[in-house]
């Protein structure tokens, strides 16, 4: 085999694999930061560092976070408000945006809880609660190694 072939491959390889490690690396997000927040005086989670984050309210007592550059959407709702018809009308409101994730989502487990996974639009969405605390938590991402972190990373306190 000519010399100069054999260098033209060996070239090639090598720019594919750096090719192929820097998209890995850039796509597969695996060094995500997180930063613990506190969504009520009765529960914390963390969620992903991000330089793009809108924190918002609708309703009266839903509030949302928006993170553009993780791709990432969480709300959440204590619904321990004491105003019956607020509450009532925030947890119908946050019950329609979470059954609007769930048309077309198949059923799944992660860590012992339940979530919806579209492969459409290729967003995972779990709903998690707290009976005592009155925590209700919607978790939207496309990635689900974010989605488990957050998961797992929710505590409740009386």
């Amino acid at each position: 085999m000519d010399k100069k072939l054999l260098t033209s491959i060996i070239i090639i390889i090598i720019i594919a694999i750096i090719a192929g490690v820097t998209a890995f690396v850039y796509f597969s997000n695996p060094n995500v930061q997180y930063t613990n927040v506190e969504l009520s005086p009765s529960c914390t989670i963390d969620i992903p560092v991000s330089n793009n984050l809108v924190n918002n309210t609708i309703g009266d007592n839903i509030s949302q976070i928006n993170d553009t550059q993780n791709d990432f959407f969480i709300m959440y709702y204590n619904s321990n408000s004491g105003n019956l018809s607020s509450s009532l009308g925030d947890g119908v409101k946050l019950a329609a945006i979470r059954d609007s994730y769930k048309i077309g989502a198949e059923q799944e487990t992660i860590n012992n809880e339940t979530v919806w996974y579209n492969k459409d639009t290729k967003y995972y969405m779990t709903f998690l609660g707290n009976d005592t605390t009155h925590d209700n938590i919607l978790i939207v991402t496309k990635n689900k190694n974010i989605l488990t972190h957050v998961m797992t990373s929710i505590k409740y306190f009386q």
